[in-house]
């Protein structure tokens, strides 16, 4: 049931070469065992399989120690280049998201991840007032915050530093997962001139990292999950939700 949601409401990429590096899977975070593969190169799984064991028990080996695990199935997405493998909900494209959009207009969107200490990166497309997409993206490869115009090719683009705690701090952490909020409304409205967001109409993470849910909110509502919505018949895992009464987001 699941995998079929994913598949159904998701566009999931993977690298198309030999990179035996570069996959997608639902997996239990935390022995990496149970997993089905979504997206990869497309060589036979027997040839692959291997490979990306090996490659899991680095990726684990590099985490801080002690660190805790989630005990149940998440979305990790794996890739040297991050840009070449992701997940994708609805539209990123100026040209088509009138017919592939969400059009979610709650204006907060949150990501539940686990940092695997890699490069990876967020991206969320919007429109405004007017009808123009923006990309609002946060990348782990990002300095400070920029505004890049428009161009033939590309929508504007408002790309944040995404920022994760230190695994050496002085301050232990208890687990590598987070959640990651973005106020849409806020941050639009904070430009110069100020942006007034439409909707929401796409949503992607890219590797490498790993994936819980995504979902979408009021603002001033509570960064988690409504578990009366998920009562209702809301799927718990790699779903994009609304936390606000009887509004539930595709």
């Amino acid at each position: 049931m699941l995998l079929d949601h994913v598949v159904q409401l998701a566009r999931c990429t993977a690298a198309g070469d030999a990179v035996t590096d570069s996959f997608i899977s639902l997996l239990r975070d935390a022995s990496d065992d149970h997993e089905t593969l979504v997206a990869w190169n497309g060589a036979a799984d027997s040839e692959l399989s291997a490979a990306r064991v090996d490659s899991l028990r680095r990726l684990r080996r590099g985490l801080a120690a002690g660190t805790k695990d989630l005990d149940g199935q998440v979305m990790h997405l794996q890739a040297p280049d991050c840009r070449t493998t992701s997940v994708r909900w609805g539209s990123l494209s100026p040209r088509d998201w009138r017919e592939d959009g969400l059009g979610v207009e709650l204006p907060a969107v949150h990501f539940q991840l686990k940092h695997l200490e890699q490069t990876m990166y967020l991206e969320v497309a919007v429109v405004d007032e007017r009808g123009e997409v923006m990309i609002v993206r946060c990348s782990t490869f990002q300095t400070a915050p920029e505004l890049l115009p428009s161009t033939e090719a590309h929508p504007r683009l408002l790309h944040f530093p995404l920022l994760f705690p230190l695994s050496d701090s002085s301050v232990p952490l208890l687990t590598s997962w987070c959640t990651i909020t973005l106020p849409l409304r806020s941050l639009l409205l904070s430009l110069t001139p100020p942006v007034k967001l439409k909707c929401v109409v796409g949503v992607a993470v890219h590797a490498t990292c790993r994936l819980r849910r995504v979902w979408f909110s009021e603002e001033d509502a509570p960064a988690e999950v409504d578990e009366a919505l998920l009562l209702r018949g809301g799927m718990p895992e790699l779903a994009l939700f609304a936390a606000v009464e009887g509004q539930a987001g595709e």
